[in-house]
């Protein structure tokens, strides 16, 4: 049987308040549901702080890397959670960013704010190897629990670093902006697909006008005019693959 201790009332609340950006970056810690995603973030070599449960599934346990097993009812662990149907095990991680060890291929996403979108941005660039992701400040916090889900707890092993403006600016790599219309087919441009930042703007309002300005390149996804554009996440997932494994 694993060691594990009966959830205390002030404990609890003190797990709750992690649902609050204000407190996850105070604590440096942050909430994840759902065994899929647990499991992807152990399996991925990130240690769990702590792992609450209301029933304990031995063969899932036994796979996972964790400090701390706290037991609770049903009613508290649906309380943690901020998904409508949530799974009997909640894991408490540090809120950690990996390092850039590359710059070869960065995704730098301006003012995304969507949980879902960026989720599922994370996903892509961990399945597509990306060198790393460049988040502005004013984006939606990669660490709140739905972003979480959405990217398979992928936000823990994908290299990303907190940045302003002007690191892109600055920056040595070529920017290649994504654009709705007035850019290069990004299936027929001939534009580079290795020392790059590929620019990921705003759902509701686009790239920034100084970045477009500064951009070394702008390439758009042809679409029919019977819809006017396509979810930014999409985007971002057909723009990776074409411009890292078909673009040579």
């Amino acid at each position: 049987m694993f060691d594990h201790s009966p959830l205390s009332l002030n404990h609890f609340k003190e797990l709750k308040k992690l649902q609050q950006k204000k407190y996850r970056q105070e604590k440096g810690l942050c909430l994840v549901e759902g065994s899929k995603t647990i499991k992807q973030i152990s399996d991925n070599g990130i240690k769990l702080e702590e792992l609450i449960i209301n029933n304990i599934d031995i063969d899932l346990l036994a796979k996972l890397q964790y400090r701390y097993l706290w037991e609770t009812d049903k009613s508290r662990l649906d309380r943690l959670a901020v998904t409508k149907s949530p799974q009997d095990l909640i894991a408490v991680v540090k809120t950690e960013f990996k390092a850039f060890s590359s710059d070869d291929f960065i995704i730098y996403l301006d003012r995304i704010s969507d949980p879902g979108n960026l989720g599922a941005i994370y996903r892509t660039a961990c399945a597509a190897e990306i060198s790393g992701i460049a988040l502005t400040s004013d984006s939606c916090d990669p660490f709140n629990s739905k972003v979480i889900r959405a990217s398979l707890g992928t936000v823990f092993s994908v290299p990303t670093k907190i940045v302003k403006q002007q690191w892109l600016l600055n920056h040595k790599n070529k920017i290649i902006a994504a654009v709705q219309d007035k850019g290069k087919n990004i299936f027929t441009a001939q534009v580079p697909n290795k020392n790059i930042i590929l620019v990921i703007g705003s759902e509701a309002h686009g790239i920034n006008t100084e970045i477009l300005n500064h951009a070394d390149e702008k390439v758009n996804i042809p679409i029919s005019d019977k819809i006017e554009s396509l979810n930014a996440a999409v985007a971002a997932g057909v723009m990776i693959y074409q411009l890292k494994y078909i673009k040579k």
